[in-house]
């Protein structure tokens, strides 16, 4: 299916087998478990997440995962119509090099 993705819960066994050419993007995090707090397996469509507001933005935003605490991150997805781009607002960063890093990671 088309714009499909899906959610695997930590210690989930899986495999994935496709019948013809498909693009897959894995995207790993290590989980930080709350007590009481369980993730369930999500399989869905992109198309039908609900669009988020985002007043002043050139693009539409999917939120792909629920907001609850058992979940420790969120993927969204961001939709632009041709020739749009996201504009980064505030101070430009500079690059820092391996080893400039102090107690915080590097950008």
């Amino acid at each position: 299916m088309v714009d499909s993705y899906a959610y695997f819960p930590p210690n989930f066994g899986h495999s994935l087998t496709c019948d013809a050419s498909a693009t897959l993007a894995v995207f790993e995090h290590w989980y930080g478990s709350l007590d009481n707090h369980i993730t369930d397996l999500i399989v869905g469509s992109t198309d039908k997440q609900p669009l988020l507001e985002t007043p002043g933005e050139v693009f539409e935003l999917r939120k792909l995962l629920p907001t609850s605490l058992a979940y420790d991150f969120n993927v969204h997805i961001m939709d632009f119509q041709p020739g749009e781009f996201l504009n980064v607002k505030g101070e430009t960063k500079k690059t820092k090099k391996r080893g400039d890093c102090k107690p915080s990671p590097c950008p």
